[in-house]
């Protein structure tokens, strides 16, 4: 047999936190010690202090990553803007009833494009 009979493993999506109510993050690995040990390094902890690991079969497709914004909206994360504050979800609406247009950049997610270019120039 060679290594060619056995291929790697798939990677897989998972999602750690470190402590009730912290923020988590999305890793893909092909076991859970894997993403134990990604997560933490992603978080900037020790693989100890991982305290929820939580397989994310929806997001397998996704693999090696990034997850879409729209994929992680429609599973029910939230965010908030770090411009104004709005929470940002699934069908969420601004103050004047209008569905938000949520923009990703970088590590951060905006309730409109207007805010990601307010925080660029900031």
């Amino acid at each position: 047999m060679t290594a060619a009979d056995h291929p790697s493993p798939a990677l897989l999506a998972w999602e750690i936190y470190p402590e009730a109510g912290e923020q988590g993050c999305f890793v893909f690995a092909a076991d859970r010690p894997a993403a134990v040990a990604a997560g933490a390094t992603e978080l900037g902890i020790a693989p100890e202090a991982v305290e929820s690991v939580l397989r994310m079969p929806e997001f397998d497709a996704f693999a090696p990553g990034p997850i879409p914004l729209a994929a992680l909206l429609e599973q029910g994360c939230e965010y908030e803007c770090p411009v104004c504050g709005c929470r940002i979800a699934q069908g969420a609406r601004d103050g004047h009833g209008r569905v938000l247009s949520p923009v990703e950049a970088g590590d951060q997610v905006y309730c409109s494009a207007t805010h990601a270019a307010q925080a660029r120039h900031d």
